[in-house]
């Protein structure tokens, strides 16, 4: 079954385009150079301030929260609101992750295809 959205002109220009699963995106205009403003999943995670396709923000349903960095190296850098880190290589679906430390300094690695991890580095 093919994914609909509706369109809808906000007083201040921008146009959110509300699809059938639950989520939606904000556009900067109904212009071919339209740029995305925000994005909203289905479970309600928001992701914002983009810098082209890539967000620089996100805010989960709990209320935590995360700032994106784009690496020189093209690893995706995903600090959060609790202390914690991601670093995965990549961006969107195909991401894989290469670490994650614990906002006490765990650090988790070898994550396999399941993404459970092979390793980790006990911070003392």
């Amino acid at each position: 079954m093919p994914l609909w959205a509706d369109f809808h002109d906000l007083p201040d220009g921008t146009v959110r385009m509300t699809f059938d699963d639950g989520s939606s995106t904000l556009l900067s205009s109904r212009s071919p150079d339209a740029h995305v403003l925000m994005q909203r999943t289905e479970d309600g995670t928001e992701f914002s301030d983009f810098q082209g396709e890539n967000p620089g923000q996100v805010r989960f349903p709990d209320g935590s929260s995360g700032e994106y960095n784009y690496l020189a190296d093209g690893r995706v850098e995903l600090v959060l609101s609790d202390g914690s880190v991601t670093v995965m290589s990549g961006t969107g679906e195909d991401a894989v992750i290469l670490t994650q430390t614990t906002p006490d300094g765990d650090v988790y690695s070898q994550f396999d295809a399941q993404g459970h991890p092979g390793h980790v580095e006990f911070h003392q």
